[in-house]
C-alpha cells in the first residue's frame, strides 16, 4: 500500500508541476503578444514623436516578441501541458477506482509525457518569388 501512496504522490506532484508550467507558458504567451502588439502600435502611431532611436527600439521589441511567440509555439506547449494533466486525471481516477493497475497508471504517465513532447522550433517561412 505504501508503494501506491508513493506513486500517487508522484503523479500529483507531476500534475502540479505541469500546471505551473502551463500557467507560466500561458502568461508568457499573452504577455509577449500584448508587448508585440503594443510596440507595433506605438511605432505606427508615434514615429515622429519617438525619433529614430526609440522607433528602432520599439520596432525591435515588437519583432522579437512576435518572433518568439510564433517560432516556439508557447500557446501550443501550454495546451499540451493541460491535455496531459487531464489525461493523467483520468488515469488517476481509474487507478483509485480500482479499474486499472499500477502498471497502467505508469503507462498513462508515459503517454502524458508524449503529449507534452519536446520543444519545437518553427523557423519563419520564406516567401517564394
Amino acid at each position: 500500500m505504501s508503494n501506491n501512496k508513493d506513486i500517487l504522490s508522484r503523479m500529483q506532484r507531476y500534475q502540479r508541476t505541469w500546471n505551473l508550467g502551463a500557467n507560466c507558458l500561458q502568461f508568457a504567451h499573452i504577455s509577449l503578444g500584448i508587448l508585440a502588439i503594443g510596440s507595433s502600435l506605438i511605432v505606427a502611431t508615434f514615429t515622429h514623436e519617438l525619433g529614430d532611436f526609440y522607433t528602432r527600439i520599439f520596432a525591435f521589441v515588437s519583432a522579437l516578441s512576435f518572433g518568439v511567440v510564433n517560432s516556439i509555439n508557447l500557446g501550443e506547449k501550454a495546451n499540451n501541458f493541460r491535455c496531459a494533466i487531464r489525461y493523467l486525471n483520468v488515469g488517476l481516477m481509474r487507478f483509485l477506482g480500482g479499474l486499472s493497475s499500477e502498471q497502467e497508471l505508469i503507462d498513462t504517465y508515459k503517454e502524458c509525457e508524449d503529449i507534452i513532447s519536446d520543444w519545437k522550433f518553427v523557423p519563419p517561412r520564406q516567401q517564394q518569388s
